[in-house]
């Protein structure tokens, strides 16, 4: 576990944190720090997916989709670089945590094991079905008598559909790897994040645009990740931002902006739910 992370927890949270990573480990087959690069295939996408991930009018086929659309490409962060990011930024137990574009959705499991309330967000299905293999295992390793004992605070939940339907508004921290995005996309995470909270913090590769988000301290947080060439490589700069104004106004909301529904309980934990929203 990263050296930031030891040092900024008391004896009971390095425990509890140690545990539930080696659990996570378990549950995703031993391969949870073996970060991964892809772009999406063909037969992952549909012409409606690449046009409700950015509200924008639909290609003329697959071949321009995979061509223009280049937000599909898929990308990790190394999870105990993920989890001193976590620390740093000064997240707490409770807080409520979401992935937009979770893919096999290890930041989240990194979170949950944290003591946070985790959703990671996912619309290419394939990629949302490993993270939901990877929770059932979850759950199973949690059954195993050698962790009854583990103390488990937050909740995990993966939900199938795009960051641009479902409704984030109530998070603490949002994470988003937005390598490969344009500005029209940023645009539209920005006008959705406007209903975050004050105080919320925004980790991106890209900044959000707008006076709502003000970066904070030097303006990044670093992360090694999976595009990297080389493991000695430095940990790559990730722009870190606080929501510095009130939620906007409901009226304002953008039109697909739909909520999950839920609230988060103890029962809601290492829980795959499958969400359908409409524009």
């Amino acid at each position: 576990m990263n050296i930031l992370l030891l040092a900024s927890m008391n004896v009971l949270q390095l425990a509890a944190a140690t545990a539930n990573m080696d659990i996570l480990e378990i549950a995703y087959g031993g391969s949870l720090q073996k970060v991964r690069s892809e772009q999406a295939d063909v037969k992952d996408l549909t012409l409606d997916a690449v046009q409700v991930s950015v509200d924008l009018p639909a290609p003329a086929n697959m071949d321009s989709a995979v061509h223009s659309y280049r937000h599909f490409v898929y990308g990790e962060v190394l999870p105990s670089s993920f989890a001193a990011m976590l620390q740093y930024i000064g997240a707490k137990e409770s807080d409520r945590y979401y992935d937009l574009g979770a893919g096999d959705g290890k930041t989240a499991g990194v979170a949950w094991s944290l003591g946070l309330h985790a959703v990671g967000i996912e619309l290419i299905e394939r990629r949302f079905n490993a993270s939901c293999g990877a929770v059932s295992a979850l759950r199973e390793a949690l059954r195993e008598p050698a962790h009854a004992a583990v103390g488990h605070s937050g909740s995990l939940r993966m939900v199938h559909g795009s960051f641009l339907h479902v409704d984030w508004s109530d998070a603490d921290i949002v994470f988003v790897a937005s390598v490969t995005f344009n500005d029209a996309l940023m645009g539209e995470l920005a006008a959705r994040a406007r209903h975050l909270r004050r105080g919320a913090k925004i980790v991106s590769w890209h900044a959000f645009p707008g006076p709502e988000f003000r970066s904070l301290g030097d303006g990044v947080v670093h992360m090694q990740t999976s595009w990297q060439a080389w493991d000695d490589e430095p940990p790559l700069p990730f722009s870190l931002q606080e929501k510095v104004t009130e939620p906007a106004p409901a009226r304002e909301r953008p039109h697909a902006l739909a909520g999950t529904g839920e609230e988060f309980t103890a029962s809601d934990m290492a829980d795959c739910a499958l969400y359908t929203t409409s524009p």
